[in-house]
């Protein structure tokens, strides 16, 4: 993590998924900026990035030293970018072995967890906890603990970047992948909070104690993720999986197109080609939980402004502890 002449300007969103937005010699995409309402054309060079956003310091014998986690981030986008281009080449991602699945996984978790989204959210804890309990009446005496500066906010969002690596990988690693078509005239977007998650079965979450139905973790969740404006990632639960199979083969379902479609690919492993609605659905997500910056590769924003009058979203979601 010793700084070591890495860049300057370091991206929470890579530049060679941006890049796959863009069109022409300059890969140049269009943006929506969902702080103002306002749009432009841009190129990777200069969005989903901040000056030092990975640089940390910490003191050894009384001396500071400045630390990046700049260069294991870079290590891994590269290697995460050799197997999504055969996987794009080949439009298909049944081929990939467990050592690239996990090396995906693991971008994955990155991705999810290096945002400036992720950043806002994790650096809020603690203040949102001091903030319970005095509502609760512990002692502000008690609190002390809670409190951070803004180095040590940074070191330790950095450090939990690298502990969640290993950790939530595995949550992704275990589910169901399946390689999205894009069969519509509506391509994917993306935002600066790209990877998201979306649970279709959070009416039937009985247990109050779950904070959050959408978490990545939790029953039902389904997380995608956009590779290009025909691609996409999708990472089904692997329970429903299984239950979706089981109740497939014992005909209690009725064998809707879109069904025998998604039967077919979780289990073969095959892409499936999925039209408008299901696009809308996937940008639908990019656009509420992008934290300021949605990514389109064309000037139509009809879709987006449309989610967002609905949602009246200007910036990603926060965490809430009441």
């Amino acid at each position: 993590m010793t700084h070591n002449g890495h860049a300057k300007i370091q991206h929470y969103v890579p530049q060679f998924l941006l890049k796959k937005f863009g069109t022409g010699k300059k890969n140049k995409f269009f943006v929506y900026d969902k702080s103002n309402q306002k749009t432009f054309q841009t190129n990777s060079k200069n969005i989903a990035c901040e000056k030092g956003f990975y640089d940390f310091e910490l003191e050894f014998e009384g001396q500071p030293i400045l630390c990046s986690i700049e260069e294991i981030l870079s290590q891994l986008e590269s290697k995460s970018n050799k197997i999504l281009s055969e996987i794009i080449q080949n439009n298909n991602i049944s081929k990939i072995t467990n050592d690239e699945k996990f090396v995906l996984s693991k971008f994955l978790d990155a991705q999810f967890m290096r945002t400036n989204n992720a950043k806002i959210n994790y650096n809020s804890i603690p203040k949102l906890l001091k903030k319970a309990c005095i509502k609760r009446g512990i002692p502000i005496t008690s609190l002390s603990k809670l409190d951070k500066t803004k180095k040590e906010e940074q070191v330790s969002f950095n450090f939990m970047i690298m502990d969640s690596i290993e950790k939530i990988a595995t949550i992704f690693f275990n589910k169901k992948w399946i390689w999205i078509l894009n069969d519509s005239k509506m391509p994917f977007y993306l935002s600066d909070n790209p990877v998201v998650s979306h649970n279709d079965f959070a009416e039937d979450i009985e247990d109050i104690t779950t904070i959050n139905p959408h978490a990545i973790g939790i029953i039902g969740v389904s997380t995608y993720l956009p590779i290009t404006p025909k691609q996409a990632l999708w990472l089904y639960c692997p329970v429903k999986t299984e239950e979706f199979i089981n109740n497939f083969n014992n005909n209690s379902l009725y064998k809707h197109p879109i069904q025998e479609k998604l039967y077919k690919t979780l289990t073969s492993s095959e892409p499936i080609f999925l039209e408008e609605q299901y696009i809308k659905h996937i940008n639908s997500l990019e656009i509420i939980e992008a934290e300021k910056y949605i990514i389109t590769p064309n000037d139509d924003f009809s879709f987006i402004a449309e989610i967002l009058a609905k949602n009246k979203s200007i910036h990603g979601r926060r965490i809430i502890i009441e």
